[in-house]
């Protein structure tokens, strides 16, 4: 699949390149990670904006440790499916349609997750820390 062109957003001007093509690329990185986004610019990043700018010394444990268990797994499936889960807002349905599985296989998934990072996908205050790591992780993968 190839990405969509991304866009630096609003027009801007020509003194202003280099801020044009790091917003293009932040774009970019954002949908090599996995962002949704109603188009391809970076006016239309979001929360994506978080992540475009955090410090590279900022470590993804610092935002929660459990993004650095999953990651450490031999198989990317929990880490997978733990952004699918969060990024569907618990929708069990929903993310089990996009992941292709049957929803017996998520259940048994978000167990193994929950149990791991002691988060839970559903209720827990540290949701949105954990997605931001995940987010965070995968920006970071897709630069490489």
């Amino acid at each position: 699949d190839a990405l969509p062109i991304s866009t630096s957003g609003p027009p801007l001007h020509l003194a202003e390149l280099h801020l044009a093509v790091r917003r293009a690329a932040a774009t970019r990185q954002a949908l090599a990670a996995g962002a949704v986004l109603e188009r391809p610019g970076w006016d239309a990043l979001g929360s994506w904006h978080l992540i475009a700018a955090a410090p590279s010394d900022l470590a993804v444990a610092d935002i929660h440790p459990g993004a650095d268990v999953l990651a450490r797994q031999r198989r990317p499936d929990l880490e997978i499916t733990a952004r699918t889960v969060l990024d569907h807002g618990g929708d069990i349905a929903r993310a089990a349609a996009q992941l292709h599985i049957h929803r017996t296989t998520l259940y048994y998934r978000i167990e193994r997750i929950e149990a791991l990072t002691g988060v839970n996908l559903k209720t827990s205050p540290e949701r949105d820390a954990l997605q931001m790591a995940l987010r965070l992780a995968a920006f970071r993968l897709a630069a490489a």
